[in-house]
């Protein structure tokens, strides 16, 4: 569990992480505590590189003007390095989401295993 404590514009907030080795758990926790913080402190994050990591919301409209700033041939964004950077994280963002559904899908099928034998 990772715990955020209030400040004077922000109300406390924390997020639960579980899994079954602690290396993995702990990288997971981090994951949701970024996005949780990259969404809740936008406007402090909004200068900085952090402005693009990905949000719990994919539909968010901010979120998605953000990402349009990064691709084609209208790029906004002029850090080379921001932009694949970028591309990079989101590509291991939307792999771990993968794995993660991946695995949820294995273990449904192994809990239905069980209950037939």
């Amino acid at each position: 569990m990772v715990f955020m404590g209030s400040s004077a514009h922000h109300q406390e907030w924390n997020i639960t992480a579980t899994w079954h080795r602690f290396e993995d758990t702990y990288q997971i926790a981090a994951r949701k505590a970024l996005r949780t913080m990259c969404q809740i402190y936008e406007k402090e994050l909004s200068d900085t590189p952090l402005r693009y990591f990905p949000t719990w919301q994919r539909d968010y409209t901010l979120w998605m003007a953000r990402m349009r700033a990064l691709e084609g041939h209208r790029q906004q964004e002029n850090d080379p390095t921001i932009v694949y950077l970028m591309a990079y994280l989101l590509t291991m963002d939307t792999g771990y989401d993968n794995l993660v559904w991946y695995h949820q899908q294995v273990i449904a099928q192994a809990e239905q295993a069980e209950l037939r034998v």
